[in-house]
């Protein structure tokens, strides 16, 4: 006997009821992760307002508007930038280096040559691109009345796609050569200070 066909008969259930009651539960916790996901991104990314209100605050009144517009344009175009490279690069399988599968979220397609769709995924991609796009705009306020629009358009580029993304990727998938997940990092070591 299963040991959870054993705890259904202790509290009452039979085996097909506990089943469903599991596969319910899973489905619950599912959910439950999203939402908290999706909580913790908004209170990321409402940190590019905070962050928005500081550079603001440390300007002439005359670059107000400039700042302004940098900071939005951080946060539409590295949505952008993130969907269609940023992604792949971090999170995509690859190697140690950096990830080369996955780009515009596609993970594979079904039986019917339709791309799978994951909410969970989509969920997480949006938790990430939030702190991609709120590192760009921590370096923001570093050149602050110090670059034009375009400069700062071309910087954002290369942070959002070839700067933040390999190195999520060397921290935090198990085939990063810096992951604390990875069995054999490079020179030993990782981000952990304890192994198994």
């Amino acid at each position: 006997m299963k040991p959870g066909n054993k705890i259904a008969e202790l509290i009452g259930y039979n085996a097909t009821e506990f089943g469903e009651v599991r596969a319910a539960t899973e489905h619950t916790e599912r959910a439950v992760n999203i939402s908290w996901m999706m909580m913790a991104t908004t209170l990321v990314f409402i940190m590019q307002a905070g962050f928005t209100m500081v550079e603001v605050g440390s300007v002439r009144i005359k670059n107000t508007k400039s700042i302004l517009v940098k900071n939005l344009l951080d946060a539409c175009v590295g949505s952008v930038l993130f969907f269609l490279y940023g992604w792949a690069f971090s999170f995509g399988k690859g190697n140690a280096f950096i990830g080369y599968n996955g780009f515009v979220l596609l993970s594979g397609f079904n039986r019917d040559g339709m791309p799978e769709v994951d909410p969970y995924q989509y969920a997480l991609w949006t938790f990430q691109y939030t702190f991609c796009a709120t590192a760009s705009t921590i370096v923001s306020g570093a050149v602050a009345e110090r670059t034009q629009l375009f400069a700062y358009l071309v910087y954002t580029f290369f942070l959002v796609t070839i700067i933040y993304p390999p190195v999520v990727h060397w921290v935090w998938t198990k085939e990063g050569w810096a992951s604390p997940h990875n069995p054999n990092p490079l020179f030993g070591i990782g981000l952990s200070t304890s192994r198994e």
